[in-house]
């Protein structure tokens, strides 16, 4: 089959690896490699698009037009090597009957880990006490700072969305023996069940039993700023708030507000404007622990997503089940 790549080389080279990259060019006929600056669709033959049967997506992919699809008649997947789908694919793709497969179970892995460490040094308020020793000439005195420091282990622990970070982070709050508490209209009861974690009543339910609380759901119309200064102020004293998901679910305002009070703690590792500004007031608040979106980017976790785009085009070519799909009705709980 046809392949072709819509996605600039520098990210080609950062998401899979010289082997895997082969395998694909071993296994179909790649008709146009990376784009050697940004990937721009204007910049491709019409000729060339009416043989497209296989896309490859990713990072800096622009937004395909409809028009854009209405050029490839003959695509028949979409192969996306980053985790959200619906800032660059059309309704339309699906309404053709493309199919479409992401890799966002892997970047779950990444985004999981990072949120379990940050949940393990937050509540013990190690980044401070930290900060402390290193510029204050401290020792233990930033221990009860923000509402005080606890332990993770039995706690309560709450997740508003159970995707696929989220449930690789179930997964792993299993040994902590913690409560857990889920909000998602989506997660069936079964998969709750299978990860020992009960529905949350209501949003505002969870932010007021959960000492931890972290953001795993979806950024779209329904979603954008879920999480208002209501939610925030109803965090018990001392817990701590984790988005490692999408800025735009939390209402940044209220969230610089909320964090006035000093009741609580916020791991950040998304802004709604990257990088933000340098006076940015979650940049400078003391109770925030703020990294550059790095939690599901690492070297190895965009290596395994690549991996994961390849083997999904192996079973596609194969006719074998594919593990990873998004169809359209779906689309609302990807991230």
């Amino acid at each position: 089959m046809n392949l072709l790549y819509a996605l600039p080389e520098a990210v080609a080279q950062t998401v899979f690896l010289p082997e895997d990259r082969a395998r694909l060019g071993w296994r179909t006929h790649v008709l146009a490699q990376p784009a050697q600056g940004d990937f721009a669709w204007e910049a491709l033959d019409p000729a060339l698009l009416a043989e497209v049967e296989v896309l490859v997506t990713g990072w800096r992919t622009p937004r395909a037009s409809e028009a854009m699809v209405e050029a490839m008649p003959k695509l028949a997947l979409v192969a996306n090597a980053s985790g959200g789908v619906h800032q660059h694919l059309p309704d339309l793709l699906w309404q053709r009957g493309v199919r479409v497969v992401t890799s966002s179970h892997a970047l779950g892995w990444g985004v999981a880990e990072y949120v379990l460490a940050v949940m393990l040094l937050g509540a013990k308020r190690a980044f401070w006490l930290a900060q402390g020793v290193r510029e204050r000439a401290q020792w233990r005195e930033e221990t009860d700072c923000f509402g005080g420091s606890f332990e993770l282990f039995g706690t309560e622990v709450g997740l508003v969305g159970a995707g696929q970070s989220g449930q690789h982070l179930l997964r792993l709050l299993r040994e902590f023996e913690c409560r857990l508490s889920v909000y998602d209209p989506y997660v069936s009861d079964a998969v709750l069940a299978a990860h020992g974690a009960r529905r949350a009543e209501s949003l505002e339910a969870l932010f007021e039993q959960c000492r931890v609380v972290s953001i795993h759901a979806p950024l779209n119309e329904r979603t954008r700023h879920l999480i208002r200064g209501e939610h925030l102020r109803r965090l018990p004293q001392g817990a701590v708030f984790i988005n490692a998901a999408r800025a735009g679910l939390v209402h940044e305002g209220e969230l610089v507000e909320a964090l006035q009070s000093g009741r609580f703690v916020a791991c950040l590792d998304v802004g709604l404007e990257e990088p933000p500004a340098p006076d940015h007031p979650l940049r400078t608040a003391p109770n925030v622990f703020y990294t550059p979106h790095i939690a599901g980017a690492i070297r190895e976790n965009r290596f395994r997503m690549g991996r994961l785009v390849l083997e999904e085009v192996e079973r596609f070519l194969d006719g074998a089940p594919l593990r990873h799909e998004v169809t359209l009705n779906a689309l609302a709980t990807v991230a």
